[in-house]
């Protein structure tokens, strides 16, 4: 299997649509996200609570496996118009949003090696 890569969605919703983007993000972006090999790890909303009035931050994390897990769900991800029409669709739930990538310290020369 190799080494895990994280894929991590920071999303900080708009003020009182942290339930809604969450809703959002299951029911159009997570099927085509599993359909690519990506594996839902967690989802963890901030604060632990739906805020109506302030922002929730949502940290969505996906594992895939290696260099070429990572390397295949970004360019199917490209090549898939569902994808841009999903952050299109969310945009007025979004305050902000950042996507990060990351692995265990022990895997970097593996996931390095290609």
């Amino acid at each position: 299997m190799g080494p895990t890569v994280y894929i991590i969605d920071d999303l900080v919703a708009a003020p009182g649509k942290g339930h809604e983007l969450l809703g959002l993000y299951r029911e159009k972006y997570a099927p085509a996200a599993r359909a690519r090999g990506m594996v839902l790890d967690r989802e963890i909303v901030a604060p632990p609570l739906w805020l109506d009035e302030l922002s929730n931050r949502l940290l969505i994390t996906w594992t895939v496996a290696g260099a070429a897990g990572w390397w295949g769900q970004g360019v199917q991800s490209r090549f898939d118009p569902g994808v841009a029409a999903f952050w299109d669709e969310a945009a007025p739930l979004i305050a902000s949003r950042a996507r990060y990538f990351g692995t265990a310290e022990a895997d970097i020369a593996e996931v390095t090696h290609v």
